[in-house]
């Protein structure tokens, strides 16, 4: 059975207490579609219990990013796989800090702004202000992916809170997004993202133990 240990009155932490234990978990994550894969379940636990978030917290509340460019030096496109929190965790854990003044979002299906304010900043440090529009989500490669086309309004509100909560509480998660690896050439039919640097399972294993 899975045991959850507790780290203080709001986050328990995933701390599977055998190899199996650890597989079945990660595989019900996959099933109740939580994750895509038990590569991807992994990672978003791993990387989760290192920012102090909880199982379900690390399923929901990180994002697993591609992106695809040219790379001039390969001579061929490539991707790379980021993992970072979402715009909801990152303002869930900022209210959680007791440190909000205010943080609140205005805009439409053309623009969105966000404007946040730290209890703690003196009265001279101006609002963390940010704003995305249509325009920008083009220039990104963004507002042709269905999810744009379906809500544009609610995925500009979510980019313009992501940008300025993150740049108002940079000590939430240290760095917003965190490399996954190494680029990986993209080949003709076999698009797949690989995650290429290795992982400490320490916290999410038995000693000895490793995930496969």
């Amino acid at each position: 059975m899975n045991q959850l240990a507790k780290r203080d009155d709001r986050t328990a932490l995933f701390q599977p207490s055998s190899k199996e234990d650890l597989k079945q978990a990660l595989q019900t994550f996959v099933d109740v579609g939580l994750a895509k894969s038990m590569k991807e379940a992994f990672v978003k636990a791993w990387h989760g219990q290192n920012m102090g978030l909880n199982a379900l917290e690390s399923m929901t509340g990180l994002d697993m990013l591609e992106t695809e460019y040219f790379d001039k030096a390969l001579g061929q496109k490539v991707r790379k796989s980021q993992i970072r929190p979402s715009a909801n965790l990152l303002r869930k854990k900022a209210f959680e800090t007791g440190d909000v003044l205010y943080c609140y979002v205005q805009g439409d299906a053309e623009s969105a702004t966000c404007t946040v304010r730290r209890k703690s900043w003196p009265k001279e440090r101006p609002d963390e202000v940010a704003t995305w529009t249509i325009e920008d989500a083009k220039r990104a490669g963004l507002a042709d992916k269905p999810i744009w086309l379906k809500y544009p309004r609610r995925m500009l509100a979510n980019r313009a809170l992501y940008d300025a909560v993150s740049d108002a509480f940079p000590d939430l998660f240290g760095a917003a997004g965190d490399d996954l690896g190494d680029v990986v050439p993209v080949e003709p039919d076999r698009a797949r993202v690989q995650v290429g640097t290795p992982v400490d399972v320490t916290n999410l294993a038995s000693p000895g133990q490793t995930f496969e």
